[in-house]
């Protein structure tokens, strides 16, 4: 099972709305033939394991098949899972934990012993509970898996006091940028807030990093951030969330024709991490990482609407500036990134919608 645990990461980023999913065939401790479910629309693990298995000329009668995740009963893009396991007559299935789609939820399992095919559940569950922890947050609380992200000086700043159109200060180091990159090509969609953009004019693509670029969005309640800034360069699908008023209806024209941007107008309100969350949950994000600004980050953890914070402390004291988020009191560890370290936070009650 932890082979199959690993084969599954390989699909991060790229099988989204589906979860991670590994599978490993195997007889009296010998492994036949594995397989992982690498991208969104294409072969579940299990059926790119057995395939494997049969292009290499291998008889699956009486195999054991471990697999990460219950295998689908339903037909989705793909055939049921479930088919090809009775097809392909094992003698026993190994599954780490039940699938939290009503559509499954342990009905595939029942439907492989009725069938005689002897089925174990929870081997690993733990650690496969928590790979796939976007999708079973998605699944459970009817929302996105929220990852805030920031760093903050030895002082306790995210920011230094800058003259207007002043460059940001760097706080952590390269290792860091990277790492960010690489966590962005993880989730599938990356937040900030009005400031962020106006101060920072970021690009928040995955330029130091490789895989597909995350959907942007942004908040701009009234549509003040210039449209020569990046997230309007019409490379990136990008949603702006912009208030019901006056001022921001005046300005949607600005942007309305840029290449892949979903303006959408709300009533800030109502909560608008609430609204944003309820509109990316519609479209099949799973997850979405919140890099900014200190407002909005703030508002997160205010409405317990986080699962998990990474903060770096860099190496760096400003003496003064934008103030870090308040982070509560909840679970953490850290390692050194380079001269800064990394602290990440695990929410113990986060809110569903």
């Amino acid at each position: 099972m932890a082979r199959a645990i690993e084969l599954a990461r390989a699909g991060m980023g790229a099988v989204a709305p589906n979860p991670l999913v590994g599978a490993v065939l195997a007889r009296d401790g010998q492994i036949l033939a594995e397989g992982y479910h690498a991208v969104y629309g294409g072969a579940h693990a299990e059926r790119a394991a057995l395939d494997r298995a049969r292009q290499n000329g291998i008889d699956t009668q009486g195999a054991t098949l471990y697999v990460t995740l219950e295998p689908c009963n339903h037909q989705g893009k793909t055939p049921p899972c479930t088919e090809a396991i009775l097809e392909a007559k094992l003698a026993r299935v190994v599954v780490a934990g039940l699938d939290p789609n009503p559509q499954m939820s342990g009905q595939s399992v029942e439907l492989l012993r009725q069938a005689g095919i002897d089925v174990e559940v929870g081997l690993l569950r733990e650690e496969a509970e928590n790979m796939n922890r976007r999708y079973i947050t998605y699944r459970t609380r009817r929302r996105p898996y929220v990852v805030l992200k920031w760093a903050q000086t030895l002082d306790g700043y995210i920011d230094a006091v800058r003259a207007p159109g002043g460059l940001p200060m760097w706080i952590t180091n390269q290792h860091a940028q990277t790492l960010v990159h690489k966590w962005r090509s993880e989730e599938g969609a990356l937040m900030v807030g009005t400031n962020t953009v106006v101060r920072d004019n970021p690009y928040l693509n995955i330029r130091y990093w490789h895989g597909a670029n995350p959907l942007r969005v942004v908040l701009d309640r009234t549509l003040r951030i210039p449209p020569e800034c990046h997230v309007f360069d019409g490379t990136i699908p990008t949603m702006v969330f912009a208030g019901n008023n006056q001022s921001a209806s005046k300005k949607a024209n600005q942007i309305a024709g840029i290449n892949g941007l979903d303006l959408q107008l709300v009533d800030f309100m109502k909560g608008i991490e609430n609204v944003v969350l309820e509109k990316l949950y519609e479209k099949q994000i799973t997850s979405v990482m919140v890099e900014g600004g200190g407002l909005l980050l703030s508002n997160f953890l205010k409405h317990a609407l986080w699962d998990e914070a990474r903060v770096f402390i860099g190496n760096r004291i400003f003496r003064g500036g934008v103030p870090a988020p308040p982070m509560p009191l909840c679970s953490s560890r850290f390692e050194p990134v380079g001269d800064a370290q990394l602290h990440t936070f695990i929410n113990p009650s986060p809110r569903s919608l």
